[in-house]
């Protein structure tokens, strides 16, 4: 609040500022901003920086039971006491969720207590987030909010969650396996695999009927170059987890490597000419030929710039400076005499626009 909105000149005003910390605690910091007609300063930021204190204490501050199997029932405990100088009597505990068993206990005269709290055998599947609310007689601090999470699953253990994967153009990969285990009660029927793409295929090998399954995967040779997310997604009758998925990062390296992988021209005033410099370079094998260079855009001017028959060839990509004002998209097509790589397409893009001159 402003003592007044218009200070005389060679006078001073003075800001009130309240601050209301709701559930924060510890060091915290908060901005603010006056907007006066002052020219030399006419916006000006004034950051205040205070630790607020608790009055209640509680440890820890929140409760994660971590990945839990979906039927067992774990505890946790939680520590209740006052901070220095103030007093404590905790009145109640409660939650909303009716998947925790709460008690509570006073341990000490000095007011401090103990919380129990239980996770019941039929929270269901999937992650938990729930509060504890802690009632006490403290003035500062009558409500605690105390986070309790979980992540509830099923008996069924995926190894690995995820797979990344190098692999080089042109030759077939066998892929490290996935491996499916049922760890609780009764059966398990992994009834069908998928891959969401036509280059990674999976097969299911059942290893012991009922409870170990292995997903074989292969990565074939049409396999396209550069990172491709893939997905596999098993089937299962298990109501809980009938779909698991693991997603996959493959990565296709090529016996060509262009750098940089994609051309961005920025800001370019219009009417002056710009180039850009993309590197070919074979990796392995016998000489690198370029039989042909294309764009896709009229204002794109490609041009080989290095012998046409080496391992490493570079060609300088032109913007003409009869360009448009407005964004640039295009691409460039480099036709090569590699039987795995004979097509390679470079993006482009870039953006004529009028930047005012420096001073």
């Amino acid at each position: 609040m402003l003592s007044e909105k218009v200070i005389p000149p060679k006078d001073e005003g003075r800001i009130q500022v309240t601050f209301s910390p709701g559930k924060r605690k510890g060091r915290t910091s908060q901005s603010i901003t006056v907007t006066s007609n002052d020219p030399d300063e006419p916006l000006l930021i004034l950051r205040i920086e205070g630790m607020i204190k608790q009055a209640v204490i509680v440890k820890p501050n929140r409760l994660d039971f971590g990945n839990v199997i979906m039927g067992d029932s774990p505890s946790r405990k939680l520590t209740v006491f006052p901070a220095k100088g103030e007093e404590l009597k905790v009145r109640e505990v409660e939650s909303g969720s009716e998947h925790l068993r709460i008690k509570l206990s006073k341990i000490s005269e000095e007011g401090v207590y103990q919380i129990d709290v239980t996770l019941g055998p039929e929270a269901p599947f999937g992650r938990l987030n729930e509060r504890l609310i802690i009632y006490t007689d403290n003035e500062r601090q009558p409500v605690v909010d105390v986070l309790v999470t979980a992540n509830i699953k099923g008996d069924i253990v995926v190894t690995p969650k995820r797979l990344s994967l190098n692999v080089q153009k042109g030759e077939e990969f066998q892929s490290p396996s996935i491996n499916i285990t049922k760890v609780g009660q009764g059966k398990l029927k992994v009834f069908n695999v998928e891959s969401n793409k036509e280059f990674i295929t999976a097969e299911l090998q059942p290893l012991e009927q009922g409870k170990r399954y292995r997903v074989a995967l292969k990565v074939g040779p049409d396999a396209p170059v550069g990172w491709t997310q893939g997905l596999i997604t098993i089937q299962t009758d298990d109501p809980r987890e009938p779909n698991i998925r693991v997603p996959i990062n493959l990565n296709v390296s090529g016996e060509i490597t262009v750098v940089p992988e994609r051309i961005y021209f920025g800001l370019v005033n219009p009417g002056r000419p710009t180039s850009r410099v993309i590197t070919l370079i074979k990796n392995k094998g016998g000489g690198l030929k370029i039989t042909r260079v294309e764009s896709s855009s009229n204002w794109l001017t490609p041009e080989i710039v290095l012998p046409e028959e080496v391992n490493r060839i570079q060609v300088k990509v032109w913007l003409k400076p009869e360009a448009p004002i407005g964004r640039i998209d295009g691409k460039i097509t480099v036709h090569t005499n590699s039987s795995l790589q004979p097509i390679i397409e470079v993006p482009v893009s870039g953006n004529v626009r009028q930047t005012p001159a420096r001073k």
